[in-house]
C-alpha cells in the first residue's frame, strides 16, 4: 500500500512513539528488576555480616557459660558447698584450709578468662580507699549469700535472684548487662551447684557466679572484619519495658561515642530502627526495611535475636550509601536505555527521511519529464485548436476561464494571458451565447454533455454551442466549443425553399388536371400539421407533416 509521504511520514512518527515508548517501558522494568536484585544482594550482604556477628556473639557467651559451668561441676566445689549445706556450725579448720584452696583455684580460672585483670593477680590493695567490686568469680549459698570469692566481687549478685526467679534449672544462665558500681556496663552468669549424691530433681545447694566487664574485646565482637562500608553499625538493644535500651557503645553523628546503657529511646515508635529490630527478629531473620536510626538519619535496618537473652543484634547503613548506589545503577540503565532508544530512533528516522528524499528526488525528476510532456502536449493542442475556426474555451467548476484557443480571444478582443481566471460574465463576444452561464451551470450539475443551436439577438447570426463535462484531478469543468453555422442556416434554408416551392408548383399541376381534387394536397398537409401541433411534437416535425 503506498501511502501520501505526509500520511507516510505522520504514520512513521507514530510508530516510533510508540516503539520508543514500549522500548522505554521495558527499560524501566528491567531497571527496577535491578534495582530490586541489588537490594536482594544487599540485603544477603547485610544478612551475611549480621549472621556472622550473631555467632561471634553467641560463641563468646557459650564459652563464658562453659567456664561457668565446669566451675559448678568441680568436685571439690561440690563437696565444700555440700559440707556447708549439711552443717550450720562454725568452719573448722579444714573448712577454711579447703576455702583457701577453692579461692586460689577460682582466682586462677577467673585470671585465665578475664574475670580479674591482670593488675590484680595479686589481690592487693595499694590505696586507703576500698576499691569497688565490680567482677569476680563466686560461690555462693541457695540465698545468694557469698560463700567464697575472689577479691573485688560485688556483695551483692542481682544474677542469683534473677535465676530463682526464673525457676530452678540445671542450665546457665545469664543476666545484664547491667551498670557495675563503677558504671561499667558488666554481666553476670549464674549456674546451679548440685550436691555429689544429688539426682536430677534434687534442689541447688548454691551458685557459682561469674560477673564480667564488657570491654572492647566483647565489643570487637560486633565488628565485621573486612566491611568497606563508611556508614554501617552493629550494635546490641534490648527491650525494657516501654523503652529500648542500647547496649553497646555507639557512633554519634558528630563522631562522639556514647557510652553503652545510657541511651534509651521508644519502643513504641513505628519508624525506630532498633524498635523495628526488636520486633521483628527472629533466630533466622530480622526482616528488611527502613527506619529511623537513634541518630536521626534514615537507615536500611535488620535485625538477629541472641539465642539465650534478651538481646537484639541491629544491622543498620545509611539509606543514602545503599539506595544511593541502587538508585544511582537504575538512573544509569535507564540513561542508557534513553540514549539507545534515541540512537535507535534518530537512525530509523533519519533513513525514512533519506528514503524520501531519494523518493522525492525521483518523483521530482519524473514530475520534470512530465512537466515537459504536458508543456509539448499543450503547445500541441493550442497549436491544434488555435488553427480551428470554432471558439474554444474551457471553465473550472468556479466559472472561471482556463483556457481559450486564438479564435475565442479575437472573438472577445482580449489578450491570451489576460482572460485566464475571468468569469462568464466579465467576456463578451460576438459569438457569445446569452444563455452561456446557464447551459455551463446545467452542464456542471448533470455531468451530461449539451449542445445547442441558437440565434443570436439581431437574427442574423446562428451558433452552435457544445458543451462537454470535465473531470480533471478531481475538479470539475466545462468544455465550450462554439461555431458560427449562420451560412450553413441559411444554406439549408435555400434549399428547404427551393424543395417547397417545387412540391408546390408539382402539386398545383397535379391539382389543376382534376377539378374535384383541387388543393385536397395543401388541405392535406393543413390537417397534418394541426395534428402534429395538437401532439406538441417539434417544429421540424411540424415542417414535415406539413
Amino acid at each position: 500500500m503506498n501511502l501520501p509521504p505526509k500520511s507516510a511520514g505522520v504514520a512513521l512518527a507514530v510508530l516510533v512513539i510508540v516503539g520508543a515508548a514500549v522500548a522505554l517501558f521495558l527499560a524501566l522494568r528491567f531497571a527496577q528488576s535491578e534495582a530490586d536484585r541489588d537490594s536482594l544482594v544487599w540485603q544477603s550482604q547485610m544478612a551475611v555480616v549480621i549472621n556472622s556477628r550473631e555467632v561471634a556473639v553467641e560463641e563468646w557467651l557459650a564459652e563464658q557459660k562453659k567456664v561457668i559451668s565446669r566451675l559448678a561441676e568441680n568436685p571439690s566445689l561440690r563437696i565444700y558447698l555440700g559440707n556447708i549445706e549439711a552443717t550450720s556450725a562454725a568452719p573448722g579448720e579444714d573448712d577454711l584450709a579447703q576455702a583457701a584452696y577453692l579461692a586460689n583455684q577460682m582466682k586462677a580460672v577467673a585470671l585465665q578468662n578475664g574475670y580479674i585483670s591482670a593488675a590484680d593477680r595479686d589481690f592487693a590493695i595499694n590505696a586507703n580507699l576500698p576499691r569497688p567490686g565490680i567482677s569476680g568469680l563466686a560461690l555462693t549459698d541457695p540465698q545468694g549469700q557469698i560463700v567464697v570469692s575472689t577479691p573485688n566481687m560485688p556483695s551483692v549478685i542481682p544474677g542469683v535472684a534473677d535465676y530463682l526467679e526464673r525457676g530452678a534449672g540445671r542450665d546457665v544462665i545469664s543476666y545484664g548487662p547491667y551498670p557495675a558500681e563503677n558504671n561499667a556496663p558488666a554481666i553476670a552468669f549464674v549456674a546451679p551447684v548440685f550436691g555429689v549424691q544429688d539426682d536430677s530433681s534434687s534442689p541447688a545447694i548454691g551458685f557459682a557466679v561469674g560477673i564480667k566487664l564488657l570491654t572492647d574485646d566483647f565489643y570487637q565482637k560486633l565488628v565485621q572484619p573486612g566491611d568497606i562500608s563508611k556508614t554501617a553499625r552493629n550494635y546490641l538493644v534490648r527491650r525494657k519495658g516501654t523503652v529500648v535500651e542500647y547496649l553497646s557503645p555507639l557512633r554519634a553523628g558528630n563522631g562522639d561515642t556514647i557510652r553503652p546503657l545510657t541511651m534509651s529511646m521508644d519502643a513504641q515508635s513505628s519508624t525506630l530502627a532498633a524498635a523495628f529490630a526488636i520486633a521483628n527478629a527472629g533466630e533466622i531473620t530480622g526482616g528488611f526495611a527502613e527506619r529511623v536510626n537513634y541518630d536521626g538519619e534514615k537507615h536500611l535496618v535488620t535485625g538477629r535475636k541472641i539465642a539465650g537473652t534478651d538481646w537484639v543484634l541491629v544491622r543498620t547503613m545509611d539509606s543514602r550509601e545503599v539506595l544511593g548506589a541502587i538508585q544511582a545503577r537504575k538512573n544509569t540503565i535507564i540513561w542508557f536505555a534513553v540514549l539507545i532508544i534515541l540512537a535507535v530512533s534518530i537512525t530509523i528516522l533519519l533513513i525514512w527521511r533519506h528514503g524520501v528524499s531519494v523518493r522525492v528526488a525521483r518523483a521530482a525528476e519524473q514530475q520534470k519529464i512530465l512537466t515537459r510532456r504536458y508543456e509539448k502536449l499543450s503547445h500541441f493542442l493550442q497549436i491544434v485548436t488555435d488553427s480551428q475556426p470554432t471558439v474554444i474555451a474551457a471553465l473550472d467548476g468556479q466559472g472561471r476561464y482556463t483556457f481559450a484557443n486564438a479564435q475565442a480571444l479575437r472573438d472577445a478582443d482580449i489578450a491570451g494571458p489576460e482572460i485566464i481566471g475571468r468569469k462568464i460574465p466579465s467576456v463578451q463576444g460576438a459569438l457569445k451565447s446569452p444563455h452561456m452561464e446557464d447551459h455551463y451551470q446545467h452542464v456542471l450539475k448533470t455531468a451530461e454533455p449539451l449542445s445547442v443551436i441558437e440565434p443570436l439577438s439581431d437574427g442574423e447570426v446562428t451558433i452552435k454551442s457544445d458543451y462537454v463535462p470535465l473531470l480533471v484531478d478531481q475538479e470539475r469543468g466545462v468544455l465550450m466549443v462554439t461555431e458560427d453555422i449562420s451560412e450553413l442556416v441559411r444554406e439549408r434554408e435555400r434549399r428547404e425553399t427551393a424543395l417547397r416551392n417545387l412540391v408546390s408548383t408539382l402539386t398545383m399541376v397535379i391539382d389543376s388536371r382534376d377539378p374535384y381534387s383541387a388543393r385536397h394536397s395543401e388541405r392535406v398537409a393543413m390537417v397534418s400539421r394541426a395534428i402534429a401541433r395538437e401532439m406538441n411534437v417539434d417544429e421540424v416535425t411540424c415542417d414535415t407533416a406539413n
